[in-house]
């Protein structure tokens, strides 16, 4: 199994569409960076992968035990 994936997830904020189907896969070694201009998703999708947020559609899926950091730049 991946380490972290995302299957068709959408997200939606007050009826506002943020992610539409969004597939992702983290495999062991991976190296993945996230860019995009200003309210294009980035922060969500790091949310639904922490578990902080949850999906509207689809399924975030974490190996068992993962451990993950994540430093926010409002830290």
């Amino acid at each position: 199994m991946s380490l972290v994936r995302l299957r068709e997830v959408s997200k939606r904020f007050d009826g506002k569409q943020v992610l539409r189907e969004v597939f992702f896969r983290l495999e062991e070694r991976d190296r993945v960076g996230l860019v995009g201009n200003n309210g294009t998703g980035k922060t969500t999708v790091l949310k639904l992968i922490l578990g902080q947020e949850e999906p509207t559609e689809g399924r975030v899926e974490a190996e068992e035990g993962l451990r993950m950091g994540y430093f926010s730049q409002f830290s």
